[in-house]
């Protein structure tokens, strides 16, 4: 197994879509992924929306949340809003709808994803007892750049979940969907010489792709792990 892990994971349009129907890909490729770090994995969505209405998305979020199992649902930790000036802790305990409890304002007003991650990490993990950082987003405008963000030596890994090509100076490895398809992102990493350092994983759009994309992000880890 490996060190703890936190996940920043953008809210519209990469899992909102979750129903009562749908996201069970992604609710077992989660599952798997916090399973390979001994359950040491927290949760932050992170999101562009206003902090108060008409644009805030606790509402949603809350609903969305709702529908997963509960042991799914208290990964989720935290709440940043409007890219990075407003966190929240999320309360998940013994309800049938997610809470959340504001516990810090940013100053910044022209701040970005980049500067939530900065500021969630000094304000939880000042020791950098975490060393995974997973970044989760569908838009190389707002989510890419946390893959810039200033956290030490921990690991950083953008799952970039959108059909679109992208363009960007990392790394890129673009996954296969194809389930009779050998795929080892491991390898792939491995050849690309970028095993220490920050690449992107490229999926498919919306809960599916992510959930497709923590696959191949955690049977990376288990090849590491095997390799070593």
């Amino acid at each position: 197994m490996e060190n703890k892990a936190i996940v920043f994971l953008d809210y519209n349009s990469t899992f909102d879509d979750i129903s009562e129907k749908s996201g069970k890909v992604f609710i077992s490729a989660l599952k798997r992924f916090c399973k390979h770090f001994d359950n040491n994995v927290t949760i932050a969505v992170i999101t562009s929306a206003n902090h108060l209405p008409p644009e805030e998305i606790k509402e949603d979020l809350s609903y969305t949340l709702s529908l997963l199992p509960k042991i799914m649902q208290n990964k989720f930790c935290y709440l940043i809003e409007e890219q990075y000036r407003y966190i929240s802790k999320i309360n998940c305990e013994d309800l049938d709808y997610p809470t959340f409890s504001l516990i810090t304002t940013q100053e910044l007003y022209h701040g970005t994803k980049k500067d939530g991650v900065e500021f969630l990490l000094d304000l939880i993990d000042p020791s950098e007892d975490i060393k995974t950082c997973v970044f989760v987003g569908d838009s190389d405008f707002s989510d890419l750049p946390m893959l810039d963000a200033d956290i030490g030596n921990r690991q950083k890994i953008f799952l970039y979940a959108n059909r679109k090509n992208l363009k960007t100076d990392y790394s890129v490895y673009k996954i296969s969907l194809h389930p009779n398809m050998s795929y080892s992102l491991y390898n792939e990493v491995k050849n690309g010489k970028s095993i220490d350092n920050p690449f992107v994983v490229k999926t498919t759009n919306e809960s599916f792709g992510v959930g497709k994309g923590f696959e191949q992000i955690t049977n990376y880890f288990e090849e590491r792990v095997r390799n070593k």
